[in-house]
C-alpha cells in the first residue's frame, strides 16, 4: 500500500473508530474499500447500504469480503 493510501485509511480510521461526523471523499476503488471497511468493523447492529451496483471490484475484492465478516 503507497504512502497515500496510509494516510486515507488513517484519516477514515479515526473517525470511524471514535464515531464522529465526518464527511470523507471517494476517490476510486481503493478508498471506497477503505470506507467500507471501517463501516462495517465499527457497526454496532446494522448497515444498510443502497446502490444501484457493487459488482466491481471493490465488492469481489479479499480486503472487502474480510471486511464483512468482522
Amino acid at each position: 500500500m503507497n504512502t497515500s493510501l496510509k494516510n486515507y485509511r488513517k484519516a477514515v480510521e479515526f473517525p470511524a473508530k471514535n464515531r464522529v461526523d465526518n464527511l470523507i471523499f471517494n476517490a476510486g476503488d481503493d478508498h471506497a474499500k477503505i470506507i467500507f471497511q471501517n463501516i462495517f468493523r465499527n457497526c454496532d447492529d446494522k448497515i444498510r447500504l443502497l446502490a444501484g451496483n457493487l459488482q466491481n471490484e471493490v465488492a469481489k475484492s479479499g480486503d472487502y469480503l474480510d471486511s464483512l465478516r468482522c
